[in-house]
C-alpha cells in the first residue's frame, strides 16, 4: 500500500490534533509533510510532532500553495468562512482535499467548490465525523428498508424528519405499474413549542456564559 502524503493548512483542534493523529498511529500509511499556520506556537508544536523541516512550515496557506506540489492531498482546517480560497487554490495546485466541515457558510462558494473539484478531477472530501456514527447508521438502515417496502408493494414512501423531536414519519403513496420515483426526505422546520424551548435553552446557554465572565 503506497503511504499517503499530505499539507495541512489550519493545525488548530482538528487538523492539528484530531485528523493528523492518524500520521502518528500509522506512519506506514500517512505522512503530513508540511504545515501551514499563522500562529507561531500551533506551527512549531505541530511541525515537531510531525518531523517537519522549518523550510516546510508557514505562516500562511498563501505561502505553502505558492510552492511545487509536495504531496497528495491538502487538508484544510481553517475557520469556515476560510474555506473557500485554500480549498480551491490547492484543488488547481494538483492536491485532492479533505475539508474541516462545514464546507462553507455561504451557498455559492459550497457550489463553486464542487464545480471546481469537478473541472480538476480532485477528490473533495468533507469532515462530516458523525457520518458514520451508530445514530446515522440506524437512520440510514431504516431509510432503506422503508425504501424496499415500497418497491415491494409499488408504493412511494414519503418520508419526514423532525430533527428536534427524533421522529421519523412515512406515509406511501400508490404508483402506477412499473413506475419508479427517487425517495425524497423532508426535514420538517421545529413546532412552536419546540422553538420555545430551544429558545430557552439558548437563553441559559448564553446567561449561564455570561455569568462565567464576571
Amino acid at each position: 500500500m503506497k503511504k499517503v502524503t499530505a499539507i495541512l493548512i489550519g493545525a488548530g483542534l482538528r487538523g492539528g490534533y484530531v485528523y493528523s493523529q492518524y500520521a502518528l498511529d500509522h506512519p506506514d500509511e500517512f505522512q503530513v509533510v508540511a504545515v501551514a499556520e499563522p500562529d507561531k506556537e500551533r506551527r512549531e508544536i505541530f511541525a515537531a510532532k510531525h518531523h517537519i523541516p522549518e523550510e516546510l512550515c508557514f505562516k500562511s496557506y498563501e505561502e505553502l500553495l505558492a510552492k511545487e506540489k509536495m504531496a497528495d492531498c491538502a487538508m484544510v482546517c481553517t475557520q469556515d468562512k476560510m474555506h473557500y480560497e485554500p480549498v480551491v487554490m490547492a484543488m488547481e495546485k494538483g492536491y485532492h482535499v479533505l475539508c474541516e466541515k462545514p464546507m462553507s457558510p455561504d451557498k455559492k462558494e459550497i457550489i463553486k467548490m464542487g464545480e471546481m473539484a469537478k473541472k480538476y478531477n480532485r477528490i473533495l472530501s468533507v469532515c462530516h465525523v458523525l457520518r458514520y456514527s451508530p445514530f446515522f447508521s440506524k437512520l440510514k438502515e431504516l431509510l432503506e428498508e422503508i425504501e424496499r417496502a415500497g418497491r415491494e408493494k409499488n408504493k412511494q414512501p414519503q418520508i419526514s424528519l423532525n430533527w428536534a423531536q427524533a421522529v421519523l414519519r412515512v406515509e406511501y403513496q400508490e404508483l402506477p405499474e412499473g413506475m419508479i420515483r427517487e425517495t425524497k426526505v423532508v426535514m420538517e422546520d421545529a413546532n412552536e413549542g419546540e422553538r420555545e424551548i430551544i429558545g430557552n435553552r439558548e437563553k441559559h446557554r448564553k446567561c449561564v456564559g455570561s455569568r462565567a465572565k464576571e
